[in-house]
């Protein structure tokens, strides 16, 4: 697991799913606000800050696309992972195109579900910490990360590894949460 602590918007309808899902998203050591239709949805995405989005397809009111392109026009580019039962290739393409991040077809497995949302968490996290280094006028090129086949990443600078990925962000988060761009973030992964 990630190690990620997320604040995380749900977007969905159904009664049953919804709870279902708040309970073993904030068991697992999320935060989650729900909204049970687009409208709502969409002022709760443009009034807070989230680290990832889901949003159902198919919402009561706004359509779960329409609400994405909403937000998306808003240049709001938090994650969005689309829940549907709408599975067939056109769909989660149409769903992508519209902004979508990720689509996740129902019925699916927490543990899915999860990972993919903790997934999209952490790479927009890696997103902002670059856009700090760049906005703080760091030398583009000065570090990369290196993705090992035994699944570990090290933070790599000269040539030389300089510590595993996890210990850089755990010291660089107090630089990027100066920034106001990513003091929203409160995912550290590792």
């Amino acid at each position: 697991m990630l190690g990620c602590r997320m604040r995380i918007l749900l977007i969905e309808d159904d009664p049953t799913v919804a709870r279902y899902l708040v309970r073993d998203l904030d068991g697992s050591g999320h935060q989650v606000d729900h909204f049970a239709n687009g409208e709502d949805g969409l002022r709760a995405a443009k009034d807070g800050q989230f680290d990832v989005m889901v949003v159902d397809r198919m919402l009561p009111g706004m359509d779960g696309l329409t609400l994405i392109e909403a937000i998306r026009a808003a240049e709001n580019q938090t994650p969005v992972l689309i829940l549907s039962a709408l599975g067939e290739v056109d769909d989660k393409v149409h769903g992508l195109k519209a902004g979508g991040d990720d689509y996740l077809v129902k019925p699916f497995g927490f543990p899915e579900l999860l990972a993919r949302i903790e997934a999209l968490g952490c790479t927009h996290f890696v997103d902002d910490l670059q856009e700090t280094f760049q906005e703080d006028s760091f030398p583009s090129g000065v570090a990369k990360i290196l993705y090992t086949p035994d699944g570990r990443s090290d933070l790599m600078a000269g040539g030389s590894t300089i510590g595993s990925w996890s210990e850089a962000v755990t010291l660089l988060s107090p630089v990027a949460g100066s920034s106001s761009r990513s003091n929203q973030r409160t995912c550290v992964c590792g």
